[in-house]
């Protein structure tokens, strides 16, 4: 299975993938409802060329509130129908002890894959509020290749800055 994430099951994928553009397309119906933006991977890859795209297992998203189980379950109403309504199965995953809620995939044509929303209760939530406002505020909307819906994605620099700052992950590439 290569290509495969095979801890999950989960597909590999750039966004240059039709599925990862039916998320994009998907999670855009929270354009204006809910304060959202990209992260991670395929954030990472919105800046890039084709050609410099590196493949992840999940499509991760923050939240600029409290995610609670209820509120997630709530909020990813509407996101989830979409995705029904192009064919693909969901199961909501709110594990006790993750750091984040998900939504599970899959589409026989498509695969498997999964999006991620970070979850924060109000003392966390307080914890980074200022820093994710600022983020939400700095968030560019882009639109999803080849279709017509946008999708919010944090700055170049609010995903590069933090995996310098975080010393665990500059001593770890610094020895590679």
């Amino acid at each position: 299975m290569k290509g495969d994430v095979k801890k999950f099951g989960f597909n590999a994928r750039t966004l240059d993938d039709d599925s990862v553009k039916d998320v994009l397309e998907a999670v855009g119906v929270l354009n204006g409802i809910e304060p959202y933006f990209l992260v991670g991977g395929i954030a990472t890859q919105s800046y890039l060329p084709s050609a410099c795209r590196r493949a992840t297992s999940d499509v991760d998203f923050a939240v600029v509130k409290p995610l609670s189980k209820p509120d997630f379950k709530k909020m990813i109403e509407p996101v989830e129908e979409y995705l029904k309504d192009q064919g693909y199965e969901t199961e909501k995953k709110t594990a006790n002890r993750s750091r984040s809620y998900a939504l599970y995939l899959s589409r026989e044509d498509a695969g498997n894959m999964c999006m991620e929303f970070v979850r924060r209760n109000e003392k966390n939530f307080a914890k980074h509020e200022n820093r994710l406002e600022r983020e939400l505020e700095n968030s560019r909307r882009k639109i999803v290749e080849g279709r017509s819906s946008s999708y919010m994605v944090c700055t170049p620099e609010d995903i590069a800055v933090p995996k310098f700052a975080d010393r665990r992950n500059f001593d770890k590439w610094s020895r590679e």
